[in-house]
C-alpha cells in the first residue's frame, strides 16, 4: 500500500513527515494523511502526487541518499531526475488500488438503495420534489453537493421508505452499520456522508461515541473490579525481569500500575507503538481498574498517543482516554515521525520501574518485555523517550471554564458542546457542568470534527 511504501523511503533515506514536506513545499500534515492512510491521493490527477515525488527526490539528493532510494526502488541510479521520479510514482502506487470518483461512488451506492427500498427513480423523483429531468441527472452524471437540498430531501424519502417498508437493516447493512447505531446518531447526515463516499457509517457512528465522551465522561468508571482483586500480591511482589507474549505483558503492565498507585509514583510516561491486541475485552476493565487508582492517588500520566493506526482504532483509544483527560492528570502528546512497519516498540516509566518492549511487528505474541527496577537502566530508557517527546506536539490540551473566542472560527451549535473550528484549530466547549474547553490542532481530529459538526446548523462566523 502507499501508506506502507512511503514509510520505507523515510526510513532508506532518513527523512520525516516535516523534512520531506519541506523540500515538497506542501504542509507536513498533507503527507501526514497520506502516510497514516487517511488520505490517498491519485496517482496522476492529483495536484500533490508530483509535489510529493518532488519533496522524496528532491531530500534524497540533498542529503546523498539518491543511490539508497534508487536501491530501493529498483532503478538504474544513472536516469535523470523525471525518469527516476516516473519509476518511483509507479514503486509507490504498484500495490495501492486507485479510488474510484466520488460520482461513481454516489451512483452506485443511491442504485443499490433505490434497489434495496424498491423504488424506481420516477418515483423517488416524485417523492423528493424533483422533475424527471433533475433526477436523470443526478442518476448518471453529476452527484449534488453534500450541503444541497436536493440531496437532502432524497436522502429523507429514501431513510423514511425504508422504515415504512421495514428493510432497514438492510440499509444499514450496506452502510456497515447496525439500525441501532444509526438510531443514536442523526440519521439523514450520516446516509449522506456514507453516499457521497466520504466516510464510512461506522467511523461516523464511532465520532458520534468520541464527542459524547465530552459530553457525559464517566471520570470514575462504575461496575469494575477492584483494585486489590487485580492487583494481587504475587503480582505486584514479582521479581521477574523478562515477561513473555501478550499474557505477559497484560501482567507486566499489572505490577507497572499497581506499584504506581500504591506508591504514589509522581509520573508515568507511557508509549507503544504496537497492535492493541493485547488490550483484550476481558483485560480492559483491569486496565481501567489500575488507572482509576493511579488516577485518584494523584499519579499524573504522560503519553505519546501513536496516531498511525486505522481510523477506528484511533477513535477507540481517545474515546477510552477522554474520561481520564477530565481528571487534569493526563497530558497527551503526538510525533508527526511516522512509526516503523517492521518493528514494534513499548516504553512504560514511573519512577525507577520501567517495562520495554521490542520485536518485528506480527511477533507481538512471542515478544520479550523487559522489566527493570534499576534506576540507572531506567533513567537510560527516560532519555530516550525524552529525545522522542522533544519531537512531540500537544494532542489534546483542556482548561477549565469556557473559551474566549477571537480570529475568524466557524461556531456549531451541537445541543449540549459548542465546536468552533478555523484552519489548524479546533476549539470544544463543554456547555454542561462541569464547563471545560478542549483543543485540538492535529489534522484528523479537525477533520473529524469538522464532519460532526456539519451535521448541525452552523451559526454566524464568530
Amino acid at each position: 500500500m502507499l501508506k506502507d511504501r512511503l514509510k520505507l523511503l523515510f526510513r532508506v533515506i532518513g527523512g520525516t513527515t516535516r523534512s520531506v514536506a519541506e523540500y515538497a513545499g506542501i504542509t507536513y500534515s498533507n503527507i501526514g494523511k497520506i502516510t497514516n492512510g487517511s488520505r490517498i491521493p491519485k496517482k496522476k490527477l492529483s495536484s500533490t502526487t508530483p509535489k510529493l515525488l518532488k519533496g522524496i527526490y528532491d531530500f534524497s539528493a540533498a542529503n546523498d541518499k539518491l543511490d539508497a532510494l534508487c536501491k530501493t526502488i529498483a532503478c538504474d541510479p544513472s536516469l535523470d531526475e523525471n525518469n527516476i521520479k516516473k519509476v518511483l510514482l509507479d514503486w509507490l502506487y504498484e500495490d495501492t488500488p486507485q479510488p474510484e470518483s466520488s460520482d461513481v461512488v454516489f451512483h452506485e451506492r443511491l442504485s443499490e438503495i433505490q434497489t434495496i427500498v424498491g423504488i424506481g427513480s420516477v418515483e423517488l423523483a416524485r417523492l423528493s420534489g424533483l422533475s424527471v429531468d433533475t433526477m436523470k441527472k443526478i442518476s448518471s452524471s453529476r452527484a449534488p453537493s453534500r450541503n444541497s437540498k436536493v440531496l437532502n430531501n432524497l436522502s429523507e424519502v429514501l431513510l423514511k421508505l425504508a422504515e415504512e417498508k421495514g428493510v432497514t437493516d438492510e440499509v444499514c447493512a450496506v452502510m456497515g452499520i447496525t439500525s441501532n447505531e444509526l438510531s443514536k446518531m442523526n440519521p439523514v447526515p450520516v446516509f449522506i456522508d456514507w453516499l457521497k463516499g466520504r466516510t464510512s457509517a461506522n467511523e461516523n457512528y464511532l465520532i458520534s461515541q468520541f464527542v459524547n465522551s465530552f459530553i457525559d465522561p464517566i471520570i470514575i468508571p462504575r461496575n469494575l473490579p477492584e483494585f486489590e482483586d487485580v492487583a494481587s500480591e504475587d503480582i505486584l511482589n514479582d521479581d521477574n525481569e523478562s515477561y513473555i507474549g501478550i499474557s505477559g505483558l497484560q501482567r507486566a503492565v499489572i505490577r507497572f500500575l499497581g506499584n504506581a498507585a500504591n506508591k504514589r509514583t509522581p509520573e508515568l510516561v507511557l508509549y507503544s507503538d504496537q497492535s492493541m491486541e493485547w488490550m483484550q475485552v476481558s483485560y480492559t476493565p483491569k486496565w481501567l481498574t489500575l488507572m482509576r487508582e493511579c488516577l485518584i492517588k494523584g499519579v499524573r500520566i504522560k503519553i505519546v498517543h501513536n496516531l498511525d493506526r486505522q481510523p477506528e482504532e484511533i477513535l477507540f483509544a481517545l474515546k477510552s482516554w477522554m474520561p481520564m483527560y477530565m481528571t487534569g492528570l493526563v497530558e497527551s502528546y503526538y510525533c508527526t515521525d511516522t512509526s516503523g512497519t517492521r518493528f514494534s516498540h513499548s516504553v512504560f516509566i514511573g519512577g525507577d520501574d520501567c517495562i520495554e518492549g521490542f520485536c518485528t511487528v506480527g511477533m507481538e505474541k512471542d515478544c520479550i518485555y523487559h522489566y527493570t527496577t534499576d534506576s540507572k537502566k531506567t533513567e537510560h530508557i527516560k532519555a530516550y523517550y525524552n529525545k522522542m517527546l522533544s519531537r512531540a506536539y500537544p494532542l489534546i490540551t483542556s482548561e477549565n471554564g469556557l473559551p474566549v473566542i477571537r480570529g475568524n472560527y466557524k461556531e456549531y451549535d451541537c445541543g449540549k458542546i459548542k465546536i468552533h473550528i478555523s484552519t489548524g484549530n479546533a476549539v470544544i466547549s463543554k456547555l454542561t457542568a462541569p464547563q471545560m474547553t478542549f483543543r485540538f490542532k492535529h489534522p484528523y481530529l479537525l477533520k473529524i470534527f469538522s464532519q460532526y459538526a456539519q451535521t448541525f446548523v452552523r451559526n454566524d462566523d464568530c
